[in-house]
């Protein structure tokens, strides 16, 4: 009796760990990368800078 309840645990305990890797949310998963080209940087509105100041 003892044994099958720490087989069923043992059991359960593998599949919640199989869950958890399977999962494609939350802070491990890193963002995708895109293209970023001059033309979409300009799209932004970036500040335009005079002189040497501020930057």
């Amino acid at each position: 009796m003892i044994q099958e309840s720490v087989e069923a645990a043992i059991r359960a305990e593998r599949e919640r760990v199989q869950n958890e890797a399977n999962r494609t949310e939350g802070p491990n998963v890193a963002p995708i990368a895109r293209e970023c080209t001059f033309a979409d940087f300009m799209k932004c509105s970036p500040i335009t800078f005079r002189g040497n100041e501020g930057a």
